[in-house]
């Protein structure tokens, strides 16, 4: 699919954004970590503060990434900015009105999956692209859609049971639309993207049918 702008006008909008954002790519980067890692506490913040991570990035992706530097090659970023910003209210409200996410790690296979694909938006994702293109500036981190993504997808799979079908909507879409940056620009970290979006689905499908033959018996 041909896109309204050029290989490099795409990446010279990462590279104004990373130059005048920073050092608000580390603040993310370490915000995911740490996210991450109250996941094996018990605490009863745990829930709110990945569900703050995940709307923050949401929101930011949307506002500052979407509207205010990719509007200007693409004015589809205006639709896509709502979107990301609806997606970040809504897990906020998921958070702290409504309740219902709740993250654990325990020992099994959705698990794996969720952690794996958490690290993989969180520093992965970056050091592939850095390996692909060799330039700080064009690097694509936490904070930015497709990192945001997957690891959104990551913590889904922390909280299979709590997630319900609105919150699945833009970041299944978002993994459809940016196969475009692999076929036209090189940018072969977002297959994880689609994969993801697979793997989140075979997860809640495989659930749901546990939970229906459960109740059933």
């Amino acid at each position: 699919m041909k896109t309204p702008f050029s290989k490099e006008q795409f990446f010279s909008v990462f590279e104004a954004y990373n130059t005048e954002v920073f050092p608000m790519q580390i603040v993310i980067l370490a915000l995911g970590i740490f996210a991450l890692l109250v996941l094996s506490y018990k605490h009863r913040l745990k829930n709110k503060l990945i569900g703050v991570f995940l709307g923050f990035n949401w929101l930011w992706a949307g506002i500052v990434y979407q509207i205010m530097y990719f509007s200007p090659i693409n004015k589809a970023a205006f639709v896509f900015g709502l979107l990301f910003i609806i997606q970040g209210t809504l897990l906020l409200l998921d958070t702290f009105v409504f309740k219902r996410l709740a993250f654990n790690f325990k020992q099994n296979i959705e698990s794996s999956i969720g952690a794996f694909l958490v690290i993989f938006g969180l520093l992965i994702y970056p050091i592939v692209g850095w390996l692909l293109e060799r330039s700080l500036p064009h690097i694509i981190s936490a904070g930015l859609p497709c990192p945001t993504v997957i690891i959104t997808f990551g913590f889904f799979a922390l909280a299979l049971d709590r997630v319900k079908w609105y919150l699945l909507i833009t970041p299944f879409l978002w993994s459809v639309i940016s196969l475009g940056a692999v076929t036209n620009f090189g940018i072969y970290q977002d297959y994880m993207l689609i994969l993801s979006a697979i793997a989140i689905a075979l997860l809640l499908f495989l659930n749901n049918t546990s939970e229906i033959k459960v109740t059933a018996a």
